[in-house]
């Protein structure tokens, strides 16, 4: 074969390579940018479900502190309390329910423990005194003690309350309420609040997960205990403002990543985002597959034009070398023509 055969060969070769290392490189540049828009994206999610967790926080601890004024109006009338409760969750439709936890003895004819309690159970306000159970001391209740302790406000861990239709998760604002003249506590006052998504404490207990009839509650679990797990390899984006764990869902049968990020003040809750590879990248997916598809028809193509070439220069190549072996034979029969002609003719 020809040197500018082997070269022009040799150029077919080197543009079907080009052609693979562009396609490559654009999707190399074509998944970072998906990745940044979805981090781009998770962020503000984040963002934004942190804007309202706060804003439902503050909602609530507002409202405890437009009524401490109620509060204290009607101590000298403890059988009032319970319309007190009752005006809490009246004004905030995310307060499910309103306690008034009294130090022990601060109203002698009503016991020891005195807690009158009101709760919101599907539009139905419910009232009582949770003191009248006798195994119910919320003097030694962690929140309580706190409170005593600390005399300020603050949000205490999730725990279960059973009402008769349903299981809640529930949080409280607890609220000291101090003597103005001594600073002595006079009770705690307590409002519930639900929450929403995937919620978690600074310590990685669950507040509140997605529906289960959206998630499983096998994969809210398995989510947690991820979060929870110190040994579990973390990553921060790209842009460095939230981190992510990957895991691979045996449920869903795809690769998955867990985008979290924590309040920046008390408390300090972590907000969580789940994420599917064929969700964030299905699409991407797709492209790919239809790329590679007619990058291997191209190939095909070019397989068989290069096969045509190489064949189409062997054959010239063949039908040069005989033209050649021919030249070569018909000056072999010259010479001998002109070895038989005399070297003179007689005149």
């Amino acid at each position: 074969m020809k040197a500018s055969s082997k070269s022009k060969i040799g150029i077919i070769v080197l543009m079907a390579v080009l052609l693979e290392v562009i396609s490559a490189i654009q999707y190399y540049y074509s998944r970072n940018l998906l990745e940044e828009e979805l981090e781009q994206s998770v962020v503000t999610a984040l963002r934004i479900k942190k804007s309202m967790l706060r804003h439902t926080l503050n909602s609530a601890e507002q409202t405890m502190r437009e009524h401490v004024w109620d509060i204290r109006s009607c101590l000298n009338k403890p059988d009032s309390l319970l319309s007190v409760t009752n005006r809490i969750i009246e004004n905030n439709d995310k307060v499910v329910g309103a306690c008034l936890a009294f130090v022990p003895n601060y109203y002698p004819e009503k016991g020891r423990l005195f807690e009158p309690y009101t709760f919101q159970d599907k539009d139905v306000f419910k009232n009582g005194q949770l003191a009248e159970n006798e195994d119910h001391d919320y003097t030694l209740h962690p929140a309580f003690q706190r409170a005593i302790k600390e005399k300020k406000a603050f949000w205490s861990e999730p725990y279960l309350y059973q009402t008769n239709n349903e299981t809640k998760l529930l949080t409280t604002y607890s609220y000291p309420l101090l003597n103005e003249r001594n600073g002595q506590l006079i009770a705690v006052c307590g409002i519930d609040s639900t929450s929403f998504d995937l919620l978690l404490t600074g310590s990685g207990q669950m507040i509140a997960g997605p529906l289960e009839e959206n998630v499983s509650a096998n994969r809210v679990a398995q989510v947690v205990s991820l979060l929870n797990d110190s040994t579990v390899e973390r990553h921060p984006t790209k842009n460095k403002l939230v981190n992510y764990i990957e895991f691979y869902d045996e449920e869903q049968k795809d690769q998955a990543y867990i985008y979290y990020s924590s309040m920046v003040d008390d408390p300090y809750w972590q907000v969580a985002l789940v994420c599917y590879e064929k969700e964030a990248y299905g699409k991407m997916g797709s492209l790919t597959f239809y790329i590679a598809l007619l990058m291997l028809l191209a190939f095909i193509v070019l397989g068989g034009i290069i096969q045509r070439f190489i064949h189409n220069m062997i054959r010239l190549q063949r039908a040069d070398l005989e033209q050649e072996h021919i030249n070569k034979e018909l000056l072999i029969a010259q010479h001998i023509q002109n070895q038989m002609l005399p070297k003179q003719f007689p005149p």
